[in-house]
């Protein structure tokens, strides 16, 4: 009896080893501190360098915006001194 105890516990520890290498864990990959601290730098690295770009993309979009507001106070005010050239030209003719 003994003897065959033995057998069957072998057969089950082999068992249990060939199982447990064919499950996936869950569990994360450890990453030294060194690597969390590269890690780091480089994300903070990036994170001001999409900052500075999108402080020049504000800044062209504002200057483009102040370029067409002024195109179109220029517009208006050639609109309405010709209203007015017009108005002072047809009272003339009165």
């Amino acid at each position: 009896m003994n003897r065959r105890k033995k057998m069957i516990n072998k057969l089950k520890k082999k068992a249990k080893k060939s199982n447990e290498k064919n499950v996936v864990s869950n569990k994360p990959k450890y990453i030294s501190k060194a690597e969390r601290e590269k890690l780091a730098l480089s994300q903070s690295d990036d994170q001001a360098e999409n900052q500075t770009d999108v402080t020049l993309t504000e800044i062209t979009s504002i200057e483009q915006a102040d370029d067409e507001a002024a195109t179109v106070v220029a517009n208006s005010n050639s609109t309405l001194q010709d209203a007015q050239a017009d108005t002072n030209h047809n009272q003339d003719k009165k």
